[in-house]
């Protein structure tokens, strides 16, 4: 499953679809202001309206601009966050191999 997240706007844009591309659920919510301390929430509404879970995505992709910039630093950050956390990829890249501490 693929999450689409797009910040550029007060409204967060998020999306669903298959690896084929099929389209599954689409959501848009009025956050303005609220965008950084709900966007996680939405996320997580959204994955469970559709029955899924975050270890369901394979990979995310996030609108890069034009739009807000600190809208699209939030999307940037929470989509790097999610890749780091679950090994996903963003916009077709992979995610960073940290170093192991012992």
């Amino acid at each position: 499953m693929i999450l689409r997240l797009d910040t550029s706007t007060p409204v967060l844009r998020m999306g669903l679809r298959d690896v084929d591309g099929d389209k599954i659920a689409e959501k848009d919510v009025e956050l303005g202001r609220e965008m950084a301390r709900r966007i996680l929430a939405e996320i997580r509404d959204l994955l469970v309206e559709n029955g899924l879970a975050l270890e369901d995505l394979i990979a995310l992709e996030v609108n890069e601009g034009p739009g807000s910039y600190t809208g699209l630093r939030i999307g940037m950050t929470v989509a790097n966050t999610l890749a780091d956390g679950f090994g996903l990829l963003v916009n077709g890249q992979e995610p960073p191999v940290l170093p192991k501490y012992s």
